[in-house]
């Protein structure tokens, strides 16, 4: 799965640095990826930022409301945010039959004030759809699945060797690679 790492977000001297998922389909929902891969909030300016918020939602409701607290942030710190972890909704996904677009949306808050918004889309493949190697390697077990003309035939062929030629297959490989 490839991340979006470019176009981070700043306004009066606050820095959010996101890697999000590009893709995504019912594979990765099954599969438990998260579209998140890192989230970096970082405070250039020169007095200390408390008790800030940031809530990720997503349209149409891919994944659910997601909100870190941060207490405080320092001039010049730079804070990375754990706990990631975004499960997808496998209705939605499972119910998509061609590829649609959402979109991320990261707000940062201090109370209720709105300190920076940062929007990333997201493709939402169809249920049967892959990605790609580019973006979803990992994923291509779940897209590979035997022919079966060609399987029945492998497994029937295995079927009808003898016994006492495979055992003397072996023992030739054997005697030939010691």
């Amino acid at each position: 799965m490839s991340f979006d790492t470019v176009g981070e977000g700043s306004r009066d001297q606050l820095v959010l640095e996101l890697s999000v998922a590009q893709k995504v389909n019912f594979a990765s929902s099954q599969n438990g990826v998260s579209v998140l891969k890192s989230v970096v909030l970082q405070n250039l300016s020169d007095a200390p930022l408390e008790n800030v918020t940031l809530e990720l939602t997503c349209s149409p409701g891919l994944i659910r409301l997601k909100t870190w607290a941060v207490d405080r942030l320092a001039p010049g710190q730079r804070q990375e945010l754990g706990n990631l972890e975004t499960p997808l909704d496998t209705v939605i996904l499972g119910g998509i039959n061609e590829a649609e677009w959402g979109e991320l949306q990261f707000v940062v808050k201090h109370g209720e004030a709105e300190l920076l918004k940062e929007q990333r889309p997201i493709e939402m493949l169809a249920r049967d759809e892959w990605g790609g190697v580019g973006d979803m390697a990992h994923l291509l077990a779940a897209f590979v699945s035997p022919n079966d003309s060609v399987a029945r035939r492998v497994r029937h062929a295995v079927t009808f060797v003898p016994h006492h030629h495979i055992k003397g297959l072996c023992s030739a490989r054997s005697h030939r690679y010691s």
